[in-house]
């Protein structure tokens, strides 16, 4: 996901609505299938969730926003959760679950001003989120169940901003 705002032009972004929010870049993994059960044998495992995307946000405009939860520049990527791992039946053990998906990069360079005015509305945001590793599948009887499988990483944040931030509302950070 690449956002680019204005393209050398300078303009003004406002919104008013609940969780409206200046500037929004979202990239999600896709999440990892499950295993299929076995009434006889063993379970399959799952499999892991998809990476979420790079994104970059470059943005010159001045940023308003006015209700409540609506973030100037909101961008994250989030890794897609692994699947769960499929049951055992009386031959064999649960299946794993797949690994989660990592987070990808998330950049953001922001050369205007941004002001929020309602509460829990940040400046700023840029996260990048791990996958949750799928549960293990169940083992029938003396058969034991199967490994979870891992939390993934996120990628790095970065946010440079070169503009003035102010938040005039409660629980409202300039950069998270």
């Amino acid at each position: 996901v690449h956002t680019y705002i204005n393209g050398g032009r300078t303009f003004d972004i406002s919104t008013s609505g609940t969780g409206a929010h200046g500037i929004y870049s979202y990239s999600a993994g896709g999440h990892g299938p499950g295993g299929d059960d076995d009434a006889f044998g063993g379970g399959a495992s799952g499999s892991p969730g998809g990476r979420g995307g790079q994104i970059w946000v470059d943005s010159r405009s001045n940023i308003y926003t006015y209700g409540a939860h609506s973030h100037g520049i909101y961008s994250a990527s989030r890794g897609g959760d692994g699947g769960n791992g499929g049951n055992g039946g009386l031959g064999g053990s649960g299946g794993a679950g797949g690994q989660g998906g990592a987070g990808g990069y998330v950049t953001i360079s922001s050369r205007g001003n941004i002001i929020t005015h309602n509460i829990g509305s940040h400046g700023t945001i840029g996260q990048s989120i791990g996958g949750i590793g799928g549960t293990g599948g169940n083992g029938l009887f003396w058969n034991g169940g199967g490994n979870g499988g891992g939390t993934s990483h996120g990628g790095t944040a970065y946010i440079n901003n070169y503009g003035y931030i102010e938040t005039k509302a409660n629980f409202s950070s300039a950069i998270v």
